[in-house]
């Protein structure tokens, strides 16, 4: 019998695509300079900055931007990089984690 897909489902693919996609590999995805490890401090991707102020931490999931005060997951950084809302970045993003066979 074929699994139903329902819009209460979309929730835990999201998150189950959070935990398969880390910061570090977007950051190695989108060619950004420095290098990045799952706990460390660098220079903020996406604005100009002297000393490093941006924090990737709890396994590579989780960011802050202690300039600006911006803080999310790897969900949000990708939509921060790619410029996309929540809405148009979640259909890449999970194709990204390799779950897209899931969202038919």
């Amino acid at each position: 019998m074929p699994r139903l897909h329902s819009r209460h489902q979309k929730p835990d693919l999201l998150k189950r695509a959070i935990e398969r996609v880390t910061i570090p590999a977007l950051w190695c995805h989108f060619n950004l300079a420095g290098r990045v490890s799952p706990l460390c401090n660098v220079r903020c991707p996406w604005r100009e900055e002297r000393h490093a102020s941006f924090s990737i931490y709890a396994q590579g999931r989780k960011w802050r931007d202690h300039g600006s005060g911006e803080s999310g997951d790897s969900y949000s950084f990708y939509c921060r990089l790619t410029g996309l809302s929540t809405r148009q970045a979640f259909r890449s993003f999970i194709a990204l984690a390799g779950l897209e066979r899931e969202l038919s």
